[in-house]
């Protein structure tokens, strides 16, 4: 048995760490190499890691931090023109999106084509998180299926699972005390009504946070503005609004 080899994984920086990131290039030019002594100064260690292999994702940096020219087009070009070039650099979603019609398809769909990347867990929402948001911004059409926020159903009894009738417990020999039953709180984070990425993550945060490093949090920090992001974009105007909704 054969297993399918996985797709170089795509971008899944934050996008809007992205568009900041070419506002910075275009106020303080593009350089001869792309590196941490560049970027370290402005962005953090994960993000600015996730940037170089977004930049090389989209072909706008070779493996020795060397950008193409369309980097400097795209960092000092108007609107119109960033989002003509994004959207030409869009195409590299091709190897794993190709033949999907993007105005019919549906979440799911879109789910299964970014399964042929190598990516997992949180990244795998970021992948899509920027993927969609990058479409939206550049011009792309989405299907609602897509676009829409997928919202817990509240009020008609989805989720809730039918009672079970328990065992009678064993009887204890006598003179023997039962071990305490330590008896965790369920999470709440799942009834605020909050996005399910969101939810998903702070229930996360619950098991892991109590043992993590700086790293880790940081990590997590990243992983969270990109989910952010992603499910309450924040709107900027009438121009820059992205109708991810």
């Amino acid at each position: 048995m054969t297993t399918e080899k996985k797709l170089p994984a795509p971008a899944y920086v934050s996008f809007s760490t992205f568009r900041n990131f070419l506002d910075w290039l275009g106020e303080v030019g593009v350089p001869s190499r792309i590196d941490r002594s560049f970027w370290g100064q402005k962005f953090s260690g994960a993000a600015g890691g996730q940037l170089l292999a977004t930049l090389r994702f989209l072909g706008l940096l070779n493996q020795d931090g060397v950008p193409d020219p369309t980097l400097e087009r795209l960092a000092s070009g108007d609107i119109d023109e960033r989002k003509a070039i994004l959207k030409s650099l869009m195409t590299r979603y091709d190897a794993a999106l190709d033949g999907l019609d993007l105005e019919r398809a549906t979440a799911g769909e879109l789910d299964e084509r970014f399964r042929r990347y190598n990516i997992t867990g949180a990244t795998f929402g970021r992948a899509i998180a920027f993927f969609v948001q990058a479409a939206q911004y550049s011009g792309i059409p989405l299907s609602p299926y897509i676009t829409q926020r997928r919202r817990i159903a509240k009020g008609n009894g989805a989720g809730v699972q039918p009672r079970r009738r328990g065992r009678r417990p064993k009887a204890e020999p006598k003179g023997e005390k039962p071990e305490p039953v330590v008896v965790r709180p369920a999470p709440v984070v799942a009834n605020l009504g909050l996005h399910p990425t969101v939810t998903a993550l702070l229930e996360d945060l619950n098991r892991i946070g109590s043992r993590w490093d700086k790293a880790g949090r940081d990590r997590w920090m990243d992983t969270f503005l990109a989910v952010i992001d992603y499910a309450y974009p924040v709107r900027k105007g009438k121009e820059e609004e992205l109708p991810f909704e």
